[in-house]
């Protein structure tokens, strides 16, 4: 029971990143052209991030001074970066658009680099929770 809301956080930031912002970043029309390739290479490098974070956190934690505890907070510290970084660099109606870009543009001008960090954040949380739980 105790570890159930960390299962319910981690299920629904795995929606999240698989399937809501790949969307998001795709209907970005500050992108252009390279907005629908964006959301393979968005897919490809949370995929990156999982590895390295599994890599790193699997050897850091056989050493007795990283903690399970301190992994956590760590992958709590990334996604907390990460969602503002895309809370920045998305536009609010991205989710939400049906038939066209999004029209809205967000705090800062949309960067593929700054949407493609942000994929790999994601990616090095969720392997934070995932090895430690």
């Amino acid at each position: 029971m105790l570890l159930s809301p960390c299962m319910a956080y981690s299920g629904l930031e795995l929606s999240f990143y698989s399937g809501v912002y790949g969307t998001c970043i795709g209907a970005t029309a500050q992108f252009g052209e390279a907005a629908k390739g964006l959301i393979g290479i968005s897919g490809i490098v949370v995929g990156i991030g999982e590895i390295v974070g599994g890599g790193l956190f699997g050897l850091l934690c056989r050493n007795s001074r990283f903690r399970r505890t301190s992994v956590v907070f760590l992958g709590m510290v990334v996604h907390f970066i990460a969602s503002y970084l895309i809370f920045l660099n998305i536009p609010d109606d991205a989710p939400i658009v049906f038939e066209s870009a999004s029209q809205k543009s967000p705090y800062l001008t949309p960067s593929a680099s700054i949407a493609l960090l942000c994929s790999f954040l994601l990616g090095l949380g969720d392997s934070c929770f995932n090895t430690q739980l």
